[in-house]
């Protein structure tokens, strides 16, 4: 059996929950300015490109604040390791767990492409 995990599990799922409501929010900012943008895009209004960038700054600034939030969710979630992990299980690649070898090319076990 594993030992407890060393992290906050509450303040996980309180932070996954923060950025679902940011995500929401960001939704619910975005959709009044898209339609504008496309009721000045069916009528012909040549006000439909302030719209279209009111609508542009709008996307960055929200996304910009849910892409944070959902960040640190992703930081905060614990991740789950066996307590006897050998070589390979932690990272999750052997390949990284394993001392590097020669390297082939400058060592001079090749030869170098022809374009040289």
């Amino acid at each position: 059996m594993p030992s407890p995990l060393p992290v906050d599990r509450a303040r996980y799922l309180r932070l996954r929950w923060q950025a679902r409501a940011a995500t929401a929010v960001a939704c619910l900012l975005v959709a009044p300015v898209l339609l504008e943008v496309l009721r000045a895009a069916r009528s012909g209004d040549r006000a439909g490109a302030l719209w279209l960038l009111n609508l542009a700054l709008v996307v960055a600034g929200a996304g910009a604040v849910v892409a944070a939030m959902w960040k640190r969710s992703f930081a905060a979630r614990p991740h789950v390791l066996p307590v006897d992990a050998g070589p390979g299980q932690a990272a999750g690649v052997p390949e990284l767990d394993e001392p590097s070898g020669r390297h082939l090319g400058l060592g001079g076990d090749q030869e170098p492409p022809s374009r040289w």
